[in-house]
């Protein structure tokens, strides 16, 4: 098992600057409901510099695990949208039972427990590394709200415009 500490300037450096680019809900709303337990929310975000992409963020809540993931969509022909053309930049794992959360890495390593899923060179996004080996977003261990409010700030939605009314779940 590695001990690196992964850092945002590890990431492919087209991640970092999608990441970077301030960001905002293309339809922007008072409040967002936080999924209930086997939900999904998905929120369209758009950035100002660069229009022909479309960015989103996911936030799926299921009965033992919660997943954030935020992602790009290359918005060329804009009303045809393949989601097979997403690009996940950042998603984190956690669930109250760590042992429920397992991920092998494509250069075979087994990572159990809470995780953080990075695109980075060579694996992309298929690499995850434990929450404690990173400095990307930072948290409390097990906290959710934590995690995902410093996600946001690495995700760089501009002037705090997204508010969520948390579920007692979370």
């Amino acid at each position: 098992m590695s001990f690196k500490i992964y850092h945002l300037s590890d990431l492919n450096e087209d991640a970092q600057e999608f990441l970077k680019m301030p960001k905002r809900p293309y339809k922007e709303k008072d409040s967002y409901n936080w999924p209930n337990p086997g939900e999904k929310l998905q929120i369209e975000l758009i950035s100002e510099s660069k229009k022909s992409l479309k960015f989103f963020l996911d936030i799926y809540e299921s009965r033992k695990s919660s997943s954030i993931v935020v992602g790009v969509i290359n918005d060329r022909k804009p009303t045809f949208q393949s989601r097979v053309s997403d690009r996940q930049l950042l998603r984190v794992d956690l669930c109250s039972n760590p042992e429920i959360l397992r991920h092998r890495n494509p250069d075979g390593e087994l990572v159990v427990g809470n995780h953080i899923h990075l695109d980075v060179p060579e694996f992309g996004s298929k690499f995850a590394v434990p929450l404690a080996q990173q400095d990307v977003i930072s948290g409390r261990d097990e906290d959710f709200i934590s995690y995902f409010e410093s996600l946001l700030d690495v995700y760089s939605i501009s002037d705090s415009v997204l508010t969520f009314k948390y579920k007692l779940g979370v």
